[in-house]
């Protein structure tokens, strides 16, 4: 089915169709915000991860760190085997890996996240110029209004 064309409609309804548009746009621009904030913050985490695990990597058994376990808080831990890193590998289940595995796995993760992001803001952007473009639109016909009115005044 296709989609009626604006030019073909009374002004009247063209605004109104251009308006939904626009309310429909602005909600899209607004859970795909959200979306990039929770990938940015994850994105975050993950250079977190891959410093605490370049850390890690210099420490010795036995020796006490200081371990961070997210938003800014950390803990006192003995490292028993710093060459066993419990990694998550999906759905609630984790692998025991070596630091250089882990690393490869967490960067893996980071890069898909990177894609993400990037996706996520050119979806925006795209948006954003629909958006823009429907603005202009109302504010063509606001001033051919005005005009009219003036005219007619």
């Amino acid at each position: 089915m296709s989609q009626p064309n604006p030019n073909q409609m009374p002004l009247e309804q063209q605004v109104q169709t251009v308006y939904q548009q626009l309310q429909v746009i602005e909600q899209q621009i607004k859970l795909y915000q959200e979306q990039l904030e929770a990938f940015s913050q994850l994105y975050t985490e993950l250079s977190l991860t891959i410093s605490t695990l370049d850390g890690l990597k210099d420490a010795e058994d036995n020796q006490e760190v200081l371990i961070p376990v997210g938003s800014g808080a950390y803990v006192w831990a003995t490292i028993k085997d710093k060459n066993k890193v419990l990694t998550l590998v999906g759905a609630r289940l984790h692998v025991e890996k070596s630091i250089d595995d882990a690393k490869k796995t967490v960067y893996e993760r980071r890069a898909r996240v990177e894609e993400m992001i990037k996706n996520i803001g050119s979806e925006i952007q795209r948006l954003s110029a629909d958006r823009e473009r429907l603005i202009q639109f109302l504010e063509q016909v606001n001033a051919k209004l005005m005009q009219d009115k003036n005219k007619n005044s």
